[in-house]
């Protein structure tokens, strides 16, 4: 009886210890597998990231960048007066994938981009009340108002950044920004809003394994040295 016990408690410990063993390894290859990190945010309270697993493969990750209506001289509010709008766009980073075969050297991260839109209602100017409209690498765009509603459009032309040492690259699609100024309403909607869009990309990020992952991996390997003591 005490023979079978012996057994069993060590076939329990042995079990215990291979399960948990081979449980970490696979966090933790899951962990080293996440290589590539892109994230867009802006500063009106959009914040997304996706991770992309490198294989054997290209492989491609995407963000869509929501379509948004402000109202410049009552954010969030619902009376419109002049309104600015900023259409969809996607980003999309693609890696070249792993094709070594094994462990490749890290690759640098993209700076981020940084694009930038402040739209300003009612600015006093010789020529009358204008409106402006800027985009970062764009030139400033005005509107002197009038009786009518008036717009003006700034088209943001897709584009492909390539980075790390392997190809991967980072597309941002093209999108457009709206400044709608809706009439002559002197002292009733002056007002200014910026919104600050930021896309980072990153390559062969490795995250540090979880705080769970390291105990379990200790378990495991407390299990295999009691399994060979006993």
């Amino acid at each position: 009886m005490r023979i079978l016990k012996k057994v069993m408690v060590r076939s329990t410990w042995s079990s215990l210890g291979v399960v948990l063993l081979l449980v970490c390894g696979a966090r933790m290859a899951l962990a080293d597998g996440i290589s590539d990190v892109l994230t867009v945010s802006d500063t009106l309270g959009f914040s997304m990231t996706m991770q992309l697993m490198e294989s054997q493969e290209p492989g491609k990750v995407s963000i869509v960048f929501p379509a948004r209506v402000l109202d410049i001289t009552n954010p969030g509010g619902t009376q419109l007066s002049d309104i600015l709008s900023i259409s969809s766009f996607m980003v999309t980073l693609s890696s070249d994938g792993n094709t070594s075969g094994g462990p490749e050297p890290p690759e640098a991260a993209l700076p981020p981009i940084v694009i930038t839109i402040t739209a300003v209602s009612d600015q006093n100017t010789p020529a009358g009340i204008s409106d402006t409209l800027t985009v970062t690498g764009h030139p400033a765009v005005s509107i002197l108002e009038s009786a009518e509603p008036l717009d003006v459009i700034i088209p943001i032309a897709a584009r492909s950044v390539p980075f790390g040492d392997g190809g991967d690259s980072l597309t941002i699609s093209a999108f457009t920004v709206d400044l709608v100024s809706l009439r002559d309403q002197p002292g009733a909607d002056a007002g200014s809003l910026t919104d600050t869009i930021t896309i980072n990309a990153s390559s062969d990020a490795s995250p540090i394994p979880e705080p769970s992952t390291l105990a379990l991996l200790g378990l495991g390997l407390a299990g295999a040295v009691l399994t060979k003591r006993r």
